[in-house]
């Protein structure tokens, strides 16, 4: 019973060394085609600031930012890209307001 115990110990512990942060949305072959243009530090880069987002308008807004930047990549490499950014990724923040509210204390 108690190797049995330690193993399990062993395993949760060793758990969060295999849940590190990959290449993530950026590998393979269906990856985005701003991926394509972008160096492996880019992508670094882009993901932690993703990863950092607080609230939906910023998200927005930076995703705004770095399509427009992608878009003008693909223009000069003549490639094909969306006119128009993906936000799927900032649908689920909340709203700013929202964000940065502290909760009510309720009235006793």
């Amino acid at each position: 019973m108690k190797a049995k115990s330690i193993l399990v110990m062993a395993v949760l512990l060793a758990a969060p060394a295999f849940a590190q942060p990959g290449p993530g949305a950026c590998s393979g072959k269906d990856a985005p085609a701003g991926c394509k243009m972008m160096s492996a530090e880019e992508v670094k880069t882009h993901h932690e600031k993703m990863r950092g987002m607080k609230d939906r308008k910023s998200c927005m807004q930076y995703m705004d930012d770095h399509h427009k930047m992608m878009k003008e990549r693909a223009d000069k490499q003549k490639e094909k890209f969306a006119d128009k950014p993906d936000h799927k990724h900032c649908m689920g923040m909340k709203d700013e307001a929202k964000a940065d509210a502290k909760p009510a204390v309720p009235k006793k």
